[in-house]
């Protein structure tokens, strides 16, 4: 460990012999930790319930108490808190009890200075390793969660993407047929982007895209409905354990959010809804049901746009 680590690192030694704990403490702050004691479990829990520390030397006997009992609220504490603890008088049945408790290392007094040294420095060290490894494994599990966000999220605008729609529609369709309920698969496809995107340039438009995908995820219900970019100004919402008449209300709103919001702007939305399982009807594959959701939306479009055909 590097000399700032040493200074850095806690220790509390327990002891009550005075002419024991005092020589500890003077060894160890000599090595330049960081050192308190305590003659009894008493002070030793006063002491504990105010700081952490790296690591805890006590006797096992100290006077009508057991050093023991400073496992618990050192590891609720802590947990990788070192517990090292010391006995005159070792037997195997202590020996079992301490492994019970999970100390990290059970000696046998007297203790020589040089052998002292060596375990806390080894028992730091260790204890400075398994912290690398866990922040390592932290900071490697939160990269991998980033990178599954990305995989699945069309970069800018914030719906899922394509990709992750139809992995998430099979899912939901082998989910609706197994439990015989509906979903339903809606197209949206944005009018007058065109002349938008050609009017104000492709920075103005792609704000228009985030905007729209706001409003699209403010008409639907939060952690259920799912809104994806398929691509371009197009848009797909899948809307589980629902029929056509949700599928109604909902395109209903948003046509009138965008139109309200947006229309100014001469922006509209056209919606086409396919129902899978509606009536028992169940497709064999996910393509019809998009192919059904289009043709609602072509005819969407067809008749003027700014409407939903479900």
């Amino acid at each position: 460990m590097s000399e700032n680590e040493v200074a850095k690192a806690k220790i509390l030694v327990v002891e009550d012999n005075d002419s024991i704990r005092e020589t500890m403490e003077s060894i160890l702050v000599e090595e330049g930790y960081d050192v308190k004691a305590a003659p009894g479990v008493r002070n030793a829990a006063e002491l504990i319930e105010q700081e952490t520390f790296n690591l805890v030397i006590s006797d096992l006997s100290l006077g009508a108490d057991s050093g023991l009992s400073l496992v618990e609220p050192v590891r609720s504490k802590d947990s990788s808190t070192i517990f090292l603890l010391m006995t005159g008088a070792g037997t195997m049945e202590t020996a079992l009890e301490a492994i019970k408790k999970d100390v990290d290392e059970y000696i046998l007094k007297p203790i020589e200075p040089a052998e002292l040294i060596h375990k806390v420095k080894i028992y730091l060290e260790k204890q400075k390793i398994t912290k690398e490894k866990e922040v390592l494994v932290r900071q490697l599990q939160e990269s991998n969660e980033r990178l599954v966000e990305l995989v699945k999220i069309d970069e800018l605008t914030g719906a899922f993407n394509r990709r992750f729609l139809f992995e998430q529609l099979h899912i939901e369709m082998q989910k609706s047929r197994r439990q015989r309920s509906t979903l339903v698969l809606m197209m949206c496809d944005v009018d007058g982007f065109k002349k938008f995107n050609d009017k104000y340039g492709h920075l103005e438009g792609d704000t228009l895209l985030k905007t729209i995908v706001e409003i699209l995820k403010s008409c639907v219900r939060q952690y259920v409905d799912m809104v994806f970019r398929y691509g371009g100004d197009e848009f797909a919402i899948l809307v589980p354990d629902a029929n056509k008449e949700n599928a109604a209300v909902i395109a209903g709103r948003i046509v009138s959010k965008i139109q309200h919001d947006l229309g100014p702007k001469g922006i509209g939305i056209s919606i086409g809804a396919a129902s899978y399982g509606d009536g028992g009807m169940y497709v064999s594959f996910m393509n019809e049901l998009i192919h059904i959701a289009d043709t609602m939306l072509y005819e969407a479009k067809r008749a003027g746009g700014g409407k939903a055909v479900v």
